[in-house]
């Protein structure tokens, strides 16, 4: 896919799946790229709430720790040691939630940065999709899926290839968001040849005097009347 343009173009023009409505009404006909944008906003959004849940267990576990008296502690222990392994159940059930909706939004994600790539078209019917019209949050996501694959890669070309073509992407969707120059600040940039100068640097040295060569105005104004 990430080669050929061809599979490109079929997805780009596909259209999706009617669902029935009801009494033989289908929906609006839409084009596919649209329900894959689609799902990957909600992935992402499903990545955000369960990495919210997560944060508040671990603050509610700060605010237990921090109530905890010196003295009942030991009484306490067993309990809160109960406590403890249900939180960390708790933990890991929410980060493989996380997880899984991160990396489902982070594939989707590469598909679309497959899309953009060298057709302007593309990126302009893909950014009409996108609610804030950009692609910040794909580039997010794409930089979580990225940090786990360097983490858990076993050196393989394999995993190198997949790294440096996730790395490849984000690259380019920065690089499509990033502000341009404008035209008129590069023209004078490159136009400017102006300098400074004080009047005294400007007086010309003195050149040869002529007119002792020649002689005067008066003087060959006489010779043309001699001839």
């Amino acid at each position: 896919f990430e080669n050929c343009v061809e599979n490109r173009q079929s997805l780009m023009d596909s259209m999706a799946a009617q669902k029935e409505l009801g009494l033989c009404v289908k929906e609006e006909p839409r084009l596919a790229i649209e329900d894959l944008v689609q799902m990957y906003l909600d992935r992402e959004e499903l990545a955000k709430i369960s990495e919210s849940k997560t944060d508040n267990i671990l603050d509610n576990v700060e605010e237990e720790v921090q109530e905890i008296d010196p003295k009942e502690e030991e009484k306490k222990a067993d309990k809160g040691r109960d406590t403890l392994e249900e939180t960390v159940q708790k933990l890991i059930n929410k980060a493989g939630s996380n997880m899984e909706s991160s990396v489902i939004a982070a594939y989707f994600g590469l598909v679309i940065g497959y899309l953009t790539q060298n057709s302007d078209d593309y990126e302009c019917r893909i950014r009409e999709y996108l609610p804030t019209r950009d692609f910040k949050s794909m580039v997010e996501v794409l930089k979580k899926l990225n940090n786990f694959m360097e983490m858990t890669s076993n050196g393989s070309s394999h995993s190198n290839k997949n790294l440096k073509g996730t790395q490849k992407i984000i690259t380019y969707l920065e690089k499509l968001d990033a502000e341009p120059i404008e035209e008129e600040e590069e023209e004078e940039s490159a136009l400017d040849f102006s300098f400074e100068t004080t009047r005294d640097e400007t007086i010309l040295q003195d050149g040869p005097d002529f007119s002792t060569s020649f002689g005067g105005l008066d003087d060959l104004g006489d010779r043309k009347s001699v001839v």
